[in-house]
């Protein structure tokens, strides 16, 4: 393994979080092209991907159709089931 001198492994980073940010920024923009038709929107879960999301939303003018914005702890699929049907099935 060769050891690249500080100011490369500067850049070569940099060009690993641009790398990252674009496949992010696809990513947000293929959840947003895919449900830019729902009439509800419920955004939930850890971390920061939430923000970035309603961040997206607002920015297409369709934060309007979110119904619930919460932080969660990581749940499994059944949890997920039970929240969105307490949610949507009042």
């Amino acid at each position: 393994m060769s050891r690249l001198p500080a100011e490369r492994k500067g850049i070569a980073d940099m060009q690993g979080d641009n790398h990252l940010a674009d496949h992010l920024n696809n990513y947000y923009d293929e959840v947003v092209n895919y449900i830019c038709d729902a009439e509800s929107i419920l955004i939930f879960g850890p971390g920061e991907a939430k923000d970035e999301l309603k961040q997206r939303l607002e920015s297409r003018k369709l934060y309007q159709r979110v119904v619930g914005f919460e932080s969660a702890d990581k749940m499994t699929d059944n949890q997920i089931v039970v929240k969105v049907r307490q949610r949507f099935l009042k």
